[in-house]
């Protein structure tokens, strides 16, 4: 995700370097340790907590905030998406410039009776893996951002 300055892909060594980029805000991890294809739903939200009675139902664990500082726009990919010459697929979307807390809630999709078809995969109408509240930074939410690669504490 590309924040108040671009992130070259070159930079990125290992997780100190993260940790930096993730301290000024210009990169919230949506990670729990592993690789994989995950299912997301990102929604701007007035206060954090907004999630649906689905969602609540089966999240299993939520992240502290982290901050997000975008220049107009922001991106979810893959970490190999990070950076503006990857040439890695990412979605983009607009975000005023601004502060942001930014939060990640893991959710038990596969807990929800009938979720999966025949083969396990998820139907239609399935949850997501994640979903990712973002919400305007406020006194109440301001300082103390998590500042670790990794989104939850075990």
């Amino acid at each position: 995700m590309d924040g108040p300055r671009a992130v070259s892909v070159n930079r990125i060594v290992g997780d100190e370097s993260l940790v930096e980029y993730i301290d000024e805000g210009a990169l919230v991890p949506v990670s729990i340790g592993g690789d994989g294809a995950y299912g997301f739903t990102v929604r701007g939200v007035p206060e954090p907590g907004r999630l649906g009675e689905r969602e609540e139902r089966f999240r299993l664990v939520s992240s502290q905030p982290y901050l997000r500082v975008p220049d107009g726009r922001v991106a979810l990919g893959g970490l190999e998406a990070v950076g503006e010459y990857t040439g890695a697929d990412r979605l983009e979307f607009p975000l005023a410039p601004g502060r942001y807390a930014v939060r990640i809630h893991l959710i038990d999709w596969k807990a929800e009776p009938g979720s999966q078809g025949p083969d396990g995969k998820p139907r239609a109408n399935a949850l997501g893996d994640f979903v990712i509240e973002i919400t305007e930074e406020s006194p109440a939410n301001a300082g103390g951002y998590r500042k670790s690669v990794v989104d939850f504490t075990r």
